[in-house]
């Protein structure tokens, strides 16, 4: 592979196929789930039409496959405009939402709910979520006290949350989400509403990640937790205080952690699934932030939905929601995507890739970008805002690139989804480990919090080293492993890591695996019947393994910050047949295979994907290693440079660099606001023919190329490189036309210089990443534009 940034043009989508000597991999046939979607915020509900034309238009163009709606807060001075939730008119503004989306190719989910998570004002306040409390005993009755002793008390109150971020109609209490009465309250309006004739349905409702419920409790958790767990716990009041020793105390508290587990996923959240399932509604669910055991909570759902934030971007912690989906053969796997990318209006295409790279390593194949906020068509530039996002919008400079990066996501999602997860290695999960433990109640389990309950326990230093090693792995529960049928799955072994509190069923259960053939590996050990592929993980080579038939598929990206040249990979599969599939470009190019291995070629965080098969070599075209190789000249210039599109205006006027910088300055060095995409362009003679690759040097922050009139594509991730096809260059008079697109920093930034009033929305006013009111006025200058060297390679080998 000479690069993985060559030409993005989507490959034609046809389906695998071909066998013997004809053979070669092709890339999937694209459905609508392929392609990314995105969280789509309705302020207020105000959305019209109009604005859902513009919106769902420019997502088809941009290679998106549907949008997610989530009622909001909303945007100041357009509270005539707003819809209450469910009302008629609400309910028709979702229906043309679904009418408008679905003539688009796209499809449309909705969170059930205004705002974040269940809840709202069918709810009584005592439906609401509830906690315990261990406090010092001052006299008095405050109400609900179970228990009194040692100068202290223990008590239950409720906690007064109200729904995070809530819009119109649907303020109120956040669902206890450990009771079935208070579920089906919560659901009564949405049933009321979706039921009546000609009411438009979503394809998924979606519940939000656990971790806004800051429950411990409900109302009729000791009848529960006297059904669930045998005993009655009123005796044990003392125990849940904290009073007693410390084994007892952590046994009662892990027998109530237990119970809050089996409340949701044997009884709340089923009668949702089940509730929707009725309905034709498919669901997706975020079961991280819960106390729950995630990888039943994941699994109850129809599409299990993980998702990283900010700098959280652990692979392992992801591959929870993965092999839920993977051991009871779900075929999908979302996230919640991009969440703080970084600064607002800073991100770019790349750092998007690069994310989304670990989402794919971790097993996604249906991300949702967080996100795309809906916004007027006659709103000022930058519309409307979610303060979470990273602003995959239309407004955003960014988006006249996106369609390349779509294409990129589609091909890695269409390969996932046409093979299977080839993970042949189970990991049990010992989350009676963590739950045995004296302090607190319940105990929450984040992706923010993950070195407490995973990283630092047996269960993650276990599943490191097993990933570090090379072996391909999922995540399983006791109830899990309870149903588990090992001749249905190709899991050859099973590995406990060390684990001090395992029900005596699960111990029943995998001495039957064991028996029924499975290898069990105690105490953390490696799985030596296990394949194990070494890709020098630890180094920053990951990787996914598919199966596809009698292929071997392989998702390898290069996390690491230096390119990788000539590495030979020898894969665990049978290897006599390889190709390249590059995901950036659409490239599909035989490997050579030497004795079973393959050499790898990755510029740093980039990816390929790997095809496989036994057999006696690969059919197609061959992919040569010449791209700096050859004849090669520098264009110098002089470029004419003039704006294509953005803002703020005036446009700046056209003008000449006699060599290459960018445009956040003027050529008098004053300060240019200017943010979108510039055209650089130059003409000049070649000193080589034939087949070439350009590269663009340095590139702030994508480009699209044309030259002699032939459209090169797009690049967005370094080193930027696109390669020109035999004919195209000419000895004289070449033609070339660099549009480079910019972020939008520089334009916020002389927004907020300028006092305008852009953040005009309710609730939270915008949110700087990393906390605290966003003001772009003291940023430093961004760098926009081509500042090269722009250089022409002769390459006989494309």
């Amino acid at each position: 592979m000479k690069s993985a940034t060559i030409v993005m043009v989507l490959a034609a989508a046809t389906a695998f196929g071909g066998s013997g000597a004809a053979f070669s991999p092709e890339w999937p046939e694209v459905t609508r789930d392929m392609r990314p979607w995105c969280y789509n915020w309705w302020m207020g509900s105000a959305v019209d039409a109009k604005g859902l034309e513009a919106q769902s238009a420019a997502l088809a163009a941009a290679g998106f496959g549907g949008f997610h709606v989530i009622p909001i807060y909303g945007a100041k001075g357009w509270e005539p405009k707003y819809r209450k939730l469910l009302s008629e008119e609400w309910m028709a503004a979702f229906g043309d939402a679904v009418r408008i989306g679905n003539a688009h190719g796209l499809g449309v989910d909705l969170t059930m709910g205004a705002g974040w998570c269940f809840g709202g004002p069918q709810l009584r306040k005592d439906e609401g979520c509830w906690k315990l409390i261990v406090e010092e005993d001052s006299g008095g009755d405050p109400g609900n006290v179970l228990w009194r002793g040692n100068g202290r008390r223990l008590r239950v109150a409720l906690t007064g949350q109200k729904v995070k971020r809530a819009g119109l109609g649907g303020e109120g209490p956040m669902m206890d989400p450990y009771s079935v009465d208070a579920m089906d309250h919560f659901m009564a309006p949405f049933g009321e509403a979706f039921g009546k004739p000609g009411a438009m349905p979503p394809e998924h409702f979606y519940h939000d990640s656990f971790e806004y419920y800051y429950a411990g409790w409900t109302p009729k958790f000791l009848d529960a937790f006297k059904a669930k767990r045998g005993y009655d716990l009123r005796g044990h009041f003392a125990e849940l205080a904290g009073v007693g020793t410390d084994e007892n105390v952590a046994k009662v508290k892990c027998d109530y952690r237990e119970t809050l587990s089996d409340i949701m996923i044997e009884d709340v959240f089923p009668r949702w699934v089940d509730w929707c399932h009725k309905r034709g509604i498919a669901t997706r669910n975020e079961a991280h932030g819960s106390p729950a055991n995630w990888l039943d909570f994941y699994a109850l759902a129809d599409v299990p939905e993980t998702e990283m934030f900010g700098e959280d971007r652990d692979v392992l912690v992801s591959k929870f929601a993965s092999s839920a989906a993977h051991v009871t053969g779900k075929p999908m796997v979302s996230s919640e995507s991009c969440t703080w990318l970084g600064q607002h209006f800073t991100e770019t295409l790349a750092d998007a890739k690069i994310f989304l790279d670990r989402l794919f390593l971790s097993g996604v194949n249906h991300m949702f970008y967080h996100g795309c906020c809906y916004s007027p068509v006659e709103a000022p530039w930058p519309g409307w805002c979610f303060y979470a996002s990273a602003q995959v919008n239309p407004r955003n400079p960014i988006w006249r690139d996106i369609d390349a990066l779509s294409a990129y996501i589609t091909r890695c999602q269409s390969m996932f989804r046409a093979c299977e997860p080839d993970n042949d290695v189970l990991l049990y999960w010992p989350v009676r480990d963590f739950w045995m433990d004296k302090e607190g109640f319940e105990k929450r389990m984040s992706v923010h919090n993950a070195t407490n309950w995973f990283g630092s326990q047996p269960i993650g230093k276990t599943a490191k080293a097993l990933y570090d090693a090379g072996y391909s792995f999922d995540f399983i529960s006791d109830r899990q492993l309870a149903s588990l049928d090992p001749g249905k799955r190709r899991y050859v072994a099973l590995v406990v890591p060390p684990c001090r509190h395992m029900p005596e069923k699960t111990k029943t259960r995998i001495a039957e695996l064991e028996a029924a053939g499975l290898k069990v590996f105690r105490n953390g050990g490696m799985p030596a019947s296990a394949r194990r592929e070494q890709l020098d993980v630890p180094g920053g080579l990951m990787y996914a393994r598919y199966r596809k038939g009698d292929a071997t598929v392989y998702f390898i990206v290069n996390t690491s910050d230096a390119a990788v040249r000539g590495r030979e990979f020898r894969p665990a599969a049978e290897c006599g047949a390889a190709w390249t599939m590059d995901p950036m470009d659409g490239r599909i190019a035989a490997t050579p295979v030497d004795g079973g291995a393959v050499r790898l070629n990755i510029e740093r965080k980039h990816s390929v994907i790997l095809y496989v098969k036994a057999g006696n070599g690969g059919h197609g075209p061959a992919r040569t290693e010449k791209g700096g190789c050859g004849k090669s000249f520098e264009v110098k210039g002089p470029w004419m440079v003039a704006p294509v599109a953005g803002g703020p205006e005036p446009l700046p006027p056209p003008r000449v660099m006699e060599r290459l910088s960018g445009w956040e300055r003027n050529a008098d060095g004053s300060e240019n606001p200017f943010c979108g995409t510039m055209r650089y362009e130059t003409t000049f003679d070649a000193s080589c023919a034939g087949a070439a690759i350009i590269d663009l040097g340095d590139v702030r922050q994508s480009a699209r190329v044309v030259l002699n009139g032939v459209d090169l594509g797009k690049t967005f991730l370094a080193p930027f490189r696109v390669a020109v096809p035999a004919g195209t260059l000419r000895e004289k008079d070449n033609r070339l036309v660099v549009e480079v697109t910019s972020v939008a920093a520089n334009r916020i930034r002389q927004m907020d210089r300028d006092g305008v009033k852009w953040r005009i929305f309710h609730d939270v006013n915008f949110v700087s990443y990393g906390g605290g009111d966003f003001d772009a006025s003291g940023w430093p200058l961004t760098v926009n534009g081509l500042l090269g060297p722009v250089v022409f390679h002769e390459d006989s080998g494309i």
